[in-house]
């Protein structure tokens, strides 16, 4: 599991962020359709998602502190 420190929106301060997979993320917005998490967890275990992270630079992303959730860029911008 990467973590980072960024900026958080909610707790207002910088703080460290831990990486999240996909399905993790998903999970964590209160998406609970079935369809969904087969989905999102074949993505993750076959590595699907990875290839996907790697080509748009998109990464999921959960705040330390507040346990908010964000996508942010490579560059570590909120999508």
């Amino acid at each position: 599991m990467a973590t980072n420190s960024f900026y958080c929106n909610k707790c207002k301060k910088y703080t460290i962020h831990y990486e999240l997979s996909w399905n993790e993320f998903q999970a964590s917005t209160g998406d609970d359709e079935f369809g969904n998490q087969i989905i999102t967890r074949f993505c993750d275990i076959t590595g699907i998602s990875k290839v996907a992270k790697t080509l748009t630079g998109d990464r999921f992303w959960k705040c330390g502190e507040c346990g908010d959730t964000m996508i942010r860029n490579s560059a570590g911008d909120e999508v």
